[in-house]
């Protein structure tokens, strides 16, 4: 469903005009993805995409592990003058991805803007964002999503950093969730609405495992599994491998940590 708000801008004559400037998002598919790929577009995020989120992004939305969670979703940028014709479009892979550590009290959440196509008003635009974190205990430690150009030729996409943490007390067990609220900018249509990039899952934290020393954070929306060797394939290795799990492991639920 679109969003819209409607601005006030300087026309080609020098006067003042109204225009309507609509966001919307949409699940990414695979096939749009890799029409993407293909075409040399690719994300270029600040820490690489792992392949699981790339091969079938049109999972609910978002894919996520124990320690990590990813959403690619597609975006329009509709620009419509006041007699409601359509002046700019822009189409654009939004992804975001969060990862966390069950030995650490912080995460980090990313985000990038991949302009796929710009035309009319839109050519020119920028867009800059910021994070929060919703949650006891919950801060951002740092975020930096400065106003960048966008542009398809050649290909220039626009990323955002974030890092947050949560303070975990003595068998403590706290949950937060983190979001990116960006916009777009030109001064061919002023601002758009805002856009959220918000994980499907929430980050939860605690203090409270026997026999561990430290804190830690994971996602518990996943379901662990414990892999039991039915070869030769020592127990440790299957427990501690990330999927694709050896041919030799097969799987059992597992506590949460």
């Amino acid at each position: 469903m679109e969003s819209c708000t409607q601005n006030t801008v300087e026309n080609d004559q020098g006067k003042p005009e109204q225009v309507s400037v609509c966001t919307e998002f949409s699940p990414a598919t695979r096939e749009t993805v890799q029409a993407v790929e293909s075409a040399d577009f690719e994300s270029t995020a600040l820490r690489p995409l792992p392949d699981w989120c790339l091969e079938d992004p049109a999972v609910n939305a978002w894919r996520f592990t124990r320690d990590d969670s990813c959403g690619i979703a597609n975006g329009t940028l509709t620009i419509r003058d006041s007699r409601g014709n359509v002046v700019g479009l822009m189409t654009y892979l939004r992804y975001a991805y969060l990862y966390s550590d069950d030995s650490e009290t912080g995460w980090g959440y990313q985000i990038e803007i991949s302009p796929t196509t710009m035309t009319g008003a839109t050519i020119g635009s920028s867009v800059q964002g910021s994070a929060s974190c919703s949650g006891e205990t919950c801060e951002v430690l740092k975020s930096t999503f400065p106003s960048q150009p966008l542009n398809t030729t050649p290909l220039t996409d626009a990323q955002g950093e974030s890092f947050h943490e949560m303070t975990i007390g003595p068998d403590d067990v706290l949950s937060a969730s983190s979001a990116w609220t960006y916009y777009f900018t030109s001064p061919a249509y002023g601002f758009s609405t805002s856009g959220v990039a918000r994980p499907y899952t929430d980050v939860r934290c605690d203090n409270a495992v026997p026999d561990r020393a430290s804190a830690g954070c994971i996602l518990p929306d996943y379901t662990p599994t414990l892999l039991e060797s039915l070869r030769a394939t020592p127990l440790t290795m299957c427990a501690t491998s990330k999927k694709p799990w050896p041919l030799a492991c097969r799987g059992h639920a597992a506590a949460h940590r």
